[in-house]
């Protein structure tokens, strides 16, 4: 079984190593017109989504319940691909979607 505390830092230190910034378009997407900008935009959107279901996943194993695991990520700074906060609700549906 893993630690609850191991994967919350683990979470942490990738985090730390690789921030992300949900929603933003590089600028050569933008040179390609709209478009493919939104195109470009989505994807990395889902991809961000799927990299926090499995570190949702993760914590969820740690033993970790889904409003902690809410918590843990608002703490931090991490918002939904739509830029709201995060609550269990969301957490359980992203697991249930992504994991």
């Amino acid at each position: 079984m893993i630690d609850t505390a191991a994967a919350v830092a683990s979470y942490r230190a990738d985090l730390a190593a690789n921030p992300r910034k949900p929603g933003r378009v590089s600028t050569a997407n933008r040179a390609n017109g709209p478009a493919a900008a939104a195109v470009a935009k989505r994807a990395k959107a889902v991809a961000a989504q799927a990299d926090a279901a499995r570190t949702m996943a993760e914590m969820r194993r740690a033993g970790m319940t889904f409003g902690a695991i809410a918590d843990t990520f608002n703490a931090d700074g991490i918002t939904t691909r739509y830029g709201s906060n995060w609550d269990a609700a969301n957490v359980k549906r992203v697991i249930a979607l992504y994991a």
